[in-house]
Order: structure tokens, then C-alpha cells, then sequence
């Protein structure tokens, strides 16, 4: 069977999430890498063709288009890994609000603190958008490892998971610090010890993400702690 092909940046956290989760799959992936800034490859009319939408990450499965990465996440996990699904509603209904609240919370908050910085508009961060973001750690530390459970939507590892561990990470690599969030923390070292090729595909990208922003912000972007 011919491979999944993946349209993929490395300085976007979704991105990495799917390719960390074919990497834990140990799925065979064809990875394009496409140059979103320059070329401007996302908006050639080939690529349009295939995703109106013009974003990555896009995965052509035999055929079968796909994006938006949670989407794909979750079609990956049920379709090549269905063991990694949990077996009931309920528990399959504890995936999906991680998954929506990883985009609708922390990735939202997230592109509301950043986006400005990068635009222009600000010089600086908005203490009450870092503040809110703050909270939103401190939910997700708090309510999301319940009885001692080492993964963000209960006892397995699941597509939220590898959704959460690319949105932390990058927070981290912009300098918020977790030591105020100890179960986050511990789980993403878990994280790191357990997904392979961590490190060249996950780390590495989110250095590459910090050198985009190094040319407006060459001592980092203050005041996310």
C-alpha cells in the first residue's frame, strides 16, 4: 500500500502532532515539506486542489483528504491504532472535550497572545491574555490527571495526547514556565521519554518556530512566566 502522504511545516505544532503520532504508529509516511513563507507553496493550485482551505497539516491517505490536525489525529488513531481508542462513550466523550478544549482554550489563548506580537500591534505581551492563559494551565493541571492518570484523557495514551504535547511544548520553547504546574510537567516528560524521534521531530521544530520570531524578538518573548 502506498504510503500516507503528509504536507507538513515543521514550525506548526500540528504538524508535529501528527507526525509524532505516525512516528508512534510506526505508520510508513511520506512527509512534504512545504515552504509556507517564501514559496508559498500552500497556495499553489495544486495544493489548493487538494486542500481549499490551504492549510497543513494535510494528509492524503491512499485518496482519502484529510485536514485539521485533531481530525486527523483522531482518524489515524481509529482507523491504524484502533487499540488506543477508548472503548466507551463516555470515555471517547473525555478525548473529545480535551481535544476541543486544546484548540478552543489553550491554542486560542495562545494565537490571542502571540498573534499581536508578530503582527505588529504590540511590542509586548498582554499581561491579562498571559494571566488567562495561566488559568487555563492551571485547569488542565489540576483536573486532567485525576486518580494519579499519567496521560491527559485518562489511563492510555490518546490523540489529545499528541494535540497537547506539541501546544505545551511550543509554550515552553516561549519561555512559560510549568514548575507552577507539576502534573503537567511530569507528564510531559513522559511525553518526551515515550513518543519516538521526540526529539529531531518535536524540539527541533519548536527551535525553528523560536528562530522565526528571533528577527522581532532576538532575547526571546517576555513575560509569559
Amino acid at each position: 500500500m502506498a504510503p500516507i502522504v503528509l504536507y507538513y511545516s515543521p514550525v506548526s505544532p500540528y504538524c508535529r502532532s501528527v507526525l509524532l503520532l505516525a512516528r508512534y504508529l510506526k505508520l510508513n509516511v511520506d512527509v512534504k515539506y512545504m515552504d509556507l513563507q517564501e514559496k508559498k507553496e500552500q497556495l499553489t493550485p495544486e495544493f489548493l486542489a487538494i486542500n481549499p482551505q490551504h492549510s497543513v497539516p494535510t494528509i492524503d491517505d491512499n485518496g482519502f483528504i484529510l485536514w485539521e490536525s485533531r481530525a486527523i489525529l483522531s482518524y489515524l488513531i481509529e482507523s491504524k491504532a484502533p487499540e488506543l481508542v477508548p472503548t466507551s462513550p463516555k470515555e471517547k466523550a473525555i478525548v473529545n472535550q480535551r481535544l476541543h478544549y486544546e484548540l478552543g482554550g489553550l491554542t486560542n489563548k495562545t494565537t490571542q497572545i502571540v498573534s499581536p506580537l508578530f503582527s505588529g500591534e504590540r511590542e509586548d505581551v498582554d499581561p491579562e491574555k498571559v494571566k488567562e492563559l495561566h488559568e487555563i494551565l492551571f485547569i488542565i493541571d489540576e483536573n486532567y490527571f485525576p486518580n494519579g492518570n499519567e496521560w491527559i484523557a485518562g489511563e492510555i495514551l490518546t490523540a489529545a495526547d499528541f494535540a497537547f504535547v506539541a501546544s505545551i511544548s511550543t509554550l515552553v520553547g516561549f519561555g512559560v514556565s510549568l514548575d507552577k504546574y507539576p502534573r503537567l510537567q511530569a507528564w510531559l516528560k513522559r511525553c518526551e521519554d515515550i513518543m519516538p524521534e521526540y526529539e529531531e521531530v518535536n524540539q527541533k521544530g519548536v527551535e525553528m518556530l523560536l528562530q522565526f520570531f528571533s528577527g522581532k524578538f532576538p532575547e526571546g518573548i517576555k513575560g509569559l512566566h
